[in-house]
């Protein structure tokens, strides 16, 4: 009997076990596909200032990031990094 219950607990805490929610595939090296934030279709503009970046896509956030910009940690598939130097010129772009 006691094998039995033992057996019927394993298959209950199983259960609970939440399977990871399905992602982008990182490339070689850990690294976030570009293409999770559109950040790959914007790659011509670095170089250029800010204000010719067009409006980001449905969907995405975007957040600038210049020098000396306190930035938060957290990672978002759909958040657009744009950093820009101190003149405003975009310098990269990426996904997180």
């Amino acid at each position: 009997m006691k094998p039995a219950l033992s057996l019927v607990a394993i298959l209950l805490l199983a259960a609970c076990v939440e399977e990871p929610l399905p992602g982008p595939v990182p490339e070689p090296g850990g690294i976030i596909p570009q293409s999770t934030c559109g950040a790959d279709l914007v790659q011509a503009y670095v170089g250029l200032p800010l204000a010719l970046l067009p409006a980001e896509p449905a969907g995405v956030i975007r957040r600038v990031i210049r020098p000396g910009d306190a930035v938060t940690e957290d990672f978002s598939l759909q958040r657009q990094n744009v950093y820009v130097d101190a003149s405003g010129l975009i310098v990269r772009l990426t996904c997180g």
